[in-house]
């Protein structure tokens, strides 16, 4: 089992909160680039989430064609992975023009940023409503009360809502 001593923990808090309110032109490049590697690590943890709730999914719904659904579903979320890392890693070329482009001083020749994150964001909450639609045709088909098939539908359905109520948020800050 890892471990970190307390003292690292609150290091760690000190250097994400220390320049937090600085311009952007007065953050030390390393901070910066930790902020490249935060977005790898950000755009590998949506489709690992989504793959662990279909892992859950193949679990406990046995019946043939829904797995090979969810299986289609998780093939769908690694690929958006690979993509979106592999996209967000060479983003510019050279590679260091990822954090150094802001300055204007070097000759890097970046991609579109606000249109990878658009399209990121898209395809995420579209996959976000397949995982969580994905279960209703089973429970529905449960042997239970029109009532307690409602209950339990509305149980799975909630990350829906969230995913919907999101939306906005996507041309507004939240």
């Amino acid at each position: 089992m890892w471990t970190l001593p307390f003292q690292n923990i609150t290091h760690i808090l000190y250097v994400s909160t220390k320049h937090f309110s600085l311009h952007f032109w007065l953050i030390p490049n390393f901070r910066v680039q930790l902020y490249f590697w935060d977005e790898l690590l950000y755009l590998s943890i949506l489709p690992l989430t989504k793959i662990s709730i279909c892992c859950f999914y193949l679990r406990i719904f046995p019946e043939r064609r829904f797995r090979n659904v969810t299986y289609f579903v998780i093939g769908l979320n690694v690929c958006y992975l690979i993509a979106f890392v592999l996209i967000s890693v060479f983003q510019c070329s050279p590679l260091p023009g990822a954090w150094l482009h802001w300055d204007g001083e070097g000759n890097y020749k970046c991609n579109h940023i606000n249109a990878q994150g658009w399209a990121a964001a898209a395809i995420n909450m579209l996959f976000d409503i397949i995982v969580m639609a994905l279960p209703l045709r089973q429970l529905w088909n449960l042997n239970l009360s029109l009532r307690k098939k409602a209950y339990v539908m509305c149980m799975f359905s909630l990350g829906i809502l969230y995913v919907i109520f999101n939306i906005p948020c996507q041309y507004v800050q939240c």
